[in-house]
């Protein structure tokens, strides 16, 4: 399983921003980027540009530009509001061809996903 060394304070702050992020979402599923900058790890709200928001997601090039420019990469996060807390195909392929975790806000926890197609309840 995936681990993550985050303070207390960290973990709470980026569980509270990100819970809060997918129920201002819901019913359609959230999407952001988890960065680490110099001032340590933020959470990165983003627009979902699919076309089918209930049931996909899409980062604009915009967010991710705004994203890369601030801080390094360490996970895309994404919900799904009404699913199981399991990648979808679509999802398991876009983690095959990325550089960062994913994170996947399901039931009111979130769950880390690597390369393996792992998962834990990396925060909350």
């Amino acid at each position: 399983m995936m681990t993550y060394a985050f303070s207390t304070a960290t973990r709470e702050r980026l569980t509270k921003a990100i819970l809060s992020h997918a129920r201002a979402c819901h019913p359609q599923e959230c999407c952001g980027l988890v960065i680490l900058t110099r001032d340590g790890h933020q959470y990165l709200p983003c627009i979902n540009a699919s076309p089918e928001p209930r049931r996909h997601f899409s980062l604009t090039p915009e967010d991710y530009l705004k994203a890369s420019a601030a801080g390094t990469i360490i996970a895309l996060v994404h919900s799904h509001p009404d699913g199981p807390p399991e990648l979808s195909p679509a999802d398991r392929h876009g983690l095959t061809h990325s550089a960062c975790s994913w994170w996947l806000v399901c039931g009111g926890r979130i769950y880390c996903f690597g390369t393996e197609d792992e998962h834990d309840h990396c925060l909350s």
